[in-house]
């Protein structure tokens, strides 16, 4: 598997969406049925190129869109 020493737009957008609404991994899990060994991997940038599926799944759960996702600079939305 690939691997990234820097962490990606992905990973960094997850983390702070998480951390804004008090999530956890596992909570995610929950929410979005994506195993939780793969959101782990998103998380420490060992998958640079996930599934649309997977990401699809993400971004239904936590309400955002799949840019605000994987966009570079993720900007909170208003509101």
């Amino acid at each position: 598997m690939e691997t990234n020493k820097q962490e990606t737009a992905l990973a960094i957008n997850l983390k702070r969406i998480l951390a804004e609404r008090g999530l956890r991994p596992h909570d995610l899990l929950m929410l979005s049925g994506v195993p939780l060994s793969r959101i782990g991997d998103i998380l420490r940038s060992k998958t640079l190129n996930p599934q649309v599926k997977t990401v699809e799944k993400l971004a239904k759960a936590l309400n955002v869109t799949m840019d605000e996702l994987m966009a570079e600079e993720y900007e909170q939305k208003a509101g």
